[in-house]
């Protein structure tokens, strides 16, 4: 969610990695004012996120949550990316994105995904 913002922002946490991460999220997003559209869970290593990205496409959501990392965070982006869903005016959030993950990404996907925090991994 943007500081600062006038109106708060509806986020639709898709793509988690695990049920763990839900509910922490769902009260800060709550809690900042924001709206929870809903979220989908798909397995680790996932080739084909069309799925879960349409369907958070389709909910209208200001900002689509990746909590994932590693290759399904770039396969996630870069699909995203394909379905034009930046584009459209959906952001991307990285809720858990490595430096390296948007090297792999490449700057042109990597754009559509905002994050508030970049770990280097240290």
């Amino acid at each position: 969610m943007e500081q600062n913002s006038t109106t708060p922002e509806v986020a639709d946490t898709t793509l988690f990695a695990g049920e763990a991460w839900f509910d922490p999220i769902e009260m800060s997003l709550l809690a900042d004012g924001g709206e929870v559209l809903g979220h989908v869970v798909a397995p680790n290593d996932t080739a084909d996120f069309s799925s879960y990205l349409l369907r958070a496409q389709s909910s209208g959501a200001d900002v689509i949550g990746l909590a994932n990392s590693g290759g399904d965070m770039v396969n996630s982006v870069k699909q995203a990316a394909e379905f034009g869903i930046a584009k459209r005016g959906q952001r991307l959030a990285g809720l858990l994105i490595y430096i390296t993950d948007v090297h792999s990404i490449g700057l042109e996907y990597a754009q559509a995904c905002a994050s508030s925090r970049l770990s280097t991994g240290t």
